[in-house]
């Protein structure tokens, strides 16, 4: 009877450690969540940028493709379009913006992270 009860014991003992080391992952889990989040509003859940990363995406595609297949003109420079369908002039509604460049932004320049991928650090906490 006691080599059953000290067998239980034992194995209760590995559960407790078990289930202290799924919590401290899970505390674990939740920190980087929440490191992570770039809406600091706890009521806030699931914030949505999913149209500026649909935006972005097209972008990407569209002057890659054009690049790609070599229909993108020699004199290129990006512009954006902007849809404002409550305008009231119909040559209003589409307007085109090029972005701006500076030769010193750590983003956007030569020397920036534009088009460096994985091999530039992300600006973020920690």
């Amino acid at each position: 009877m006691a080599e059953v009860v000290a067998q239980l014991e034992k194995q209760l003992d590995s559960e407790r450690k078990e289930l202290a080391y799924a919590r401290l992952k899970i505390q674990v889990l939740e920190e980087q969540l929440r490191q992570q989040r770039y809406v600091q509003d706890a009521d806030v859940h699931a914030p949505s940028v999913i149209s500026l990363n649909a935006v972005a995406a097209a972008h990407a595609v569209d002057d890659y493709l054009l690049s790609a297949t070599g229909l993108l003109p020699a004199t290129y420079e990006p512009r954006w379009r902007r849809f404002h369908p409550a305008s009231s002039a119909v040559k209003g509604r589409v307007r085109y913006d090029i972005p701006r460049s500076d030769p010193d932004c750590i983003e956007c320049s030569g020397g920036g992270r534009l088009a460096h991928g994985h091999q530039q650090r992300l600006p973020t906490k920690g």
